[in-house]
C-alpha cells in the first residue's frame, strides 16, 4: 500500500501497515458501511470502495485467513 487517499466521510483513515487490533479495524469498516448506507439513502453519490477493501485487507492480515480470490480458486 502506498499513499492512496482513505479517508472516509471526511475522515483519513489510518494507514493499512500500522498494525492495529481487530476490534478497530472492525469498528473502520462499519463506519465505511454505514456512511455508504447513509449515501444510498439519500440518493448521494457512493464514494470509492478502496477504504473498505483496504481495512478488509487489513483485516485479513490480521485473522490470517486466506482471501476471496484464493479461497474461490480452489473449488
Amino acid at each position: 500500500m502506498g499513499s492512496e487517499d482513505l479517508s472516509v466521510g471526511g475522515c483519513r483513515a489510518i494507514p493499512t501497515h500500522v498494525i492495529r487490533d481487530l476490534e478497530t479495524v472492525d469498528a473502520e469498516l462499519q463506519l465505511v458501511v454505514a456512511f455508504r448506507r447513509q449515501a444510498r439513502q439519500r440518493g448521494g453519490p457512493l464514494r470509492s470502495i478502496d477504504a473498505a477493501d483496504a481495512l478488509l485487507g487489513e483485516r485479513r492480515e490480521l485473522t490470517g485467513l486466506p482471501g476471496v480470490s484464493r479461497c474461490l480458486s480452489r473449488s
